[in-house]
């Protein structure tokens, strides 16, 4: 009756480490089979390691989080250029310390917490991004995010006394 079930996929903004990452193994496997060719046959099987490679790691920098919100439990799940999922983390959202946006100033006593970003890392998204502080396996962390307005609500009726606004 009162179950609430939401989701949100949120596109992450290449960095130019990613975009670094991409063209520097281009390049490193295009001069192997170069080097393959003009000095040493050796270079060559390097260089199909490196196609092997280039097919694993290119991949991975393209970045989608995906939002599943089911009755106060977010999970997040990583998307890898849209074909491949792997399973991120789950918050039960009862057990967080404090709710808030990230400019709050409910959340400057955990500055020198572990942060865990599952934001776009556009402007615009860090912004109107929203961080909560939980506490797993003995570790504090300060997870950020970017919910919806309705898993907003949903928060704050089960967490009046953590949520934050400002």
């Amino acid at each position: 009756m009162g179950d609430l079930f939401k989701e949100k996929l949120i596109s992450v903004q290449p960095t130019m480490k990613n975009r670094f990452i991409k063209v520097f193994f281009v390049m490193l496997t295009i001069l192997l089979f170069f080097f393959g060719v003009m000095v040493h046959p050796a270079f060559l099987l390097a260089g199909f390691a490196m196609i092997l490679l280039d097919i694993w790691l290119i991949p991975r920098q393209s970045v989608e989080y995906e939002y599943s919100y089911v009755n106060g439990v977010l999970d997040i799940d990583k998307i890898y250029s849209k074909q491949t999922r792997k399973k991120g983390a789950s918050y039960e959202l009862s057990k967080a310390e404090v709710i808030a946006p990230v400019q709050s100033d409910h959340l400057s006593d955990f500055r020198n917490v572990k942060v865990v970003d599952y934001t776009s890392g556009a402007p615009e998204d860090e912004r109107n991004a929203w961080a909560f502080v939980i506490t797993e396996n003995q570790e504090r962390r300060k997870v950020l995010f970017s919910p919806t307005e309705d898993m907003l609500q949903d928060m704050r009726m089960r967490a009046p006394s953590r949520f934050y606004t400002v």
